[in-house]
């Protein structure tokens, strides 16, 4: 294995199919038991356990990762927080972001049309 982790990471994930999501995870967690703080494998182990449906995980890992983490990972946040019926916690995090990306816009109008708000839905996919 390289010496460097976030190079080890970069490895696999260029020469993993878009089905490996366990062997990404695998992989991840590996980087992390090296280097916990490597910012690469914990946002790639986020990504990863919400492939496989793993929400709830995905929010411990986020939780795990501090504050560092949550800045660079709105959409994944906000998206496993929707998919556990966190409504209101997910709605949150659109009013605290400064930039919405495109991605963050979907998920915010997912939330609302999820608690039958479908005029905000609309209106956000307006956007």
């Amino acid at each position: 294995m390289a010496s460097n982790p976030t190079a080890t990471l970069s490895k696999l994930l260029g020469s993993a199919t878009i089905d490996d999501h366990e062997e990404v995870l695998r992989a991840a967690n590996a980087i992390l038991k090296k280097s916990k703080t490597d910012q690469d494998a914990l946002r790639t182990r986020v990504i990863a356990l919400l492939k496989l449906d793993r929400y709830a995980d995905a929010l411990r890992a986020l939780d795990d990762g501090g504050d560092a983490l949550s800045e660079i990972c709105h959409v994944e946040k906000s998206y496993a927080l929707y998919k556990t019926g966190q409504l209101e916690a997910a709605q949150k995090i659109f009013g605290e972001v400064t930039s919405v990306s495109r991605g963050l816009r979907h998920v915010a109008a997912q939330v609302a049309y999820r608690a039958e708000n479908f005029e905000e839905a609309g209106e956000i996919y307006k956007q």
